[in-house]
């Protein structure tokens, strides 16, 4: 039976919208014009500041076998070593800059890559679970995961979200195959996948913890051992350059000190403190569900399938309900912080219980169900077009405008300080650094003025100041002191350059 054009008795205008809409060859119109403005957004896609941090990383561990961010000056010695990195996302990209060279789209191109490759991956799943009716849940399943904002937005980027999707989907596939076949291999090598989603980022170890309880609750003991052997041997990596002397606590020191919401997640004091930060964590998790118009929709039908067809899902699916519950409560106690793009990680398991509750729907009346999901669908289409709109209205030739903006600056070697985007392409060439540092100086020390901003420059031993575009008509507000290019009289920096892109100052000194 095609299961998207069921032979059910459509007894309302609904159940024929239903039909239609859900047929393969609506949705694949759907995907097709879809993925036809996602890839002409591709071109000169603009330049994300996670490419340039992780980019920057990448580059120097090419360069000394070890990463740093030599463009944040005085900031916990992150200039000289930083220790807590992204261990393999930041090793591929190093590979990356070996192989390929210095350019971002290198980096966002190994995101497409996985990307793509996860989808295929994802079509194995399918054709194994489901067989003869594969295709249907598979193209339910992918509409929901590639017409989302988020996803649009970050399968693009230098992030390792992508990457961490698809390790920790491989995972849960294997472990699922597991249960079913109960092949050994299946667990190997689903622990090594664990494994390496810890690699990649320290919150991928909610994959390693989900497939160890499933496991337990299933009463696969000997498949515990296999998987736990393989996932703690894959894992045990990430502590590679943290066993010389002084390094480990340096680590630990970077982690607890991190300039933003992340430190305070590793720095509670005592069991009650820690109690106290978990307890909170946990009440504030809807957050990360509803934290922007890039997830809300995929978020609410999720919740809409998981309430309408949660009883098909409880007796077809319990393993993967119960392998997402663990993946998203240890993400929430574990995890480094509460922030939407680490939803990427559950996107696939999302995908499918939206194809399973959408095919169930066929068979049921549940009007306020299928009203609600079509409705939230729509919403999506304009948050899709919405983020589209976004990214055409930031792609543009940033490697070209960044060269053009410096080839003012004479001399190479003058500390200059620029956005984060300028590494791209002159860090090779130029003596950088970037407004990223003294964001996080004003985050742990209050908001600049322009004195204490020129100050800080100064103490620096920053001899020029880029003010792009993006700074001077406030498109990025961190430093609104610059507005409108309007330069009070100081004695430190004077005007050196000005025209319709940049205004650039020079020390007074």
């Amino acid at each position: 039976m095609n299961l998207l054009s069921p032979k059910v008795n459509k007894t309302s205008y609904l159940d024929s919208i239903w039909a239609f809409f859900f047929s393969k060859k609506s949705l694949l119109y759907v995907l097709g014009f879809v993925l036809f403005f996602y890839v002409i957004s591709l071109w000169n896609r603009y330049i994300y500041i996670d490419d340039a941090w992780f980019g920057e990383q990448a580059y120097w561990f090419s360069k000394l076998g070890f990463s740093k961010a030599s463009s944040i000056k005085d900031l916990y010695g992150w200039d000289q070593r930083l220790f807590v990195y992204h261990k393999l996302n930041i090793v591929i990209g190093a590979a990356i800059v070996k192989i390929f060279g210095w350019s971002v789209y290198y980096f966002k191109l190994f995101s497409l890559f996985i990307y793509a490759l996860f989808f295929v991956v994802y079509a194995r799943y399918f054709r194994f679970f489901y067989q003869n009716n594969s295709i249907h849940y598979y193209i339910l399943a992918s509409f929901f995961v590639f017409v989302s904002p988020l996803m649009i937005s970050l399968s693009f980027t230098y992030r390792p979200e992508i990457l961490i999707m698809f390790f920790g989907f491989l995972s849960y596939f294997l472990v699922e195959k597991y249960l079913k076949e109960k092949k050994k291999s299946f667990l190997i090598f689903s622990g090594i996948f664990s494994g390496l989603a810890f690699l990649t980022h320290i919150n991928g170890m909610v994959f390693a913890i989900a497939g160890f309880l499933v496991l337990i609750f299933n009463k696969r003991i000997t498949g515990v051992f296999y998987f736990s052997v393989t996932a703690f041997f894959t894992s045990i990596l990430y502590f590679y350059d943290l066993w010389q002397i002084g390094h480990f606590q340096q680590f630990l020191f970077q982690m607890t000190h991190w300039p933003d919401d992340v430190g305070s997640n590793y720095n509670s004091s005592g069991i009650g403190g820690l109690l106290l930060n978990m307890g909170q964590k946990l009440l504030d998790e809807q957050q990360r569900f509803l934290w922007s118009d890039r997830v809300q929709a995929s978020s609410i039908l999720l919740f809409l399938a998981l309430i309408a067809s949660f009883k098909t899902l409880r007796t077809k699916h319990k393993t993967l309900l119960i392998y997402l519950l663990i993946c998203v409560l240890s993400l929430n106690i574990l995890g480094s912080q509460i922030a939407e793009r680490y939803l990427i990680y559950f996107f696939p398991l999302f995908g499918i219980i939206f194809a399973v509750s959408v095919v169930d729907l066929f068979e049921q009346k549940k009007v306020w169900a299928k009203s609600l999901i079509f409705l939230i669908i729509v919403l999506q289409f304009a948050f899709t077009a919405k983020m589209f709109v976004e990214i055409f209205d930031k792609n543009q030739n940033a490697v070209a405008k960044h060269h053009k903006i410096l080839q003012h600056i004479p001399n190479h070697k003058d500390l200059t300080l620029v956005p984060y985007e300028f590494v791209f392409n002159e860090l090779e060439t130029r003596n950088l650094t970037v407004y990223k540092g003294f964001e996080y100086y004003q985050k742990l020390h209050g908001t600049f003025t322009q004195k204490t901003f020129f100050e800080r420059a100064d103490k620096l031993g920053i001899k020029f100041i880029v003010l792009d575009d993006i700074i001077l008509e406030q498109k990025d507000k961190t430093f609104p002191i610059f507005a409108h290019g309007k330069i009070s009289e100081n004695q430190y920096y004077k005007v050196f350059y000005q025209d319709s892109n940049a205004l650039i100052l020079e020390s007074k000194r």
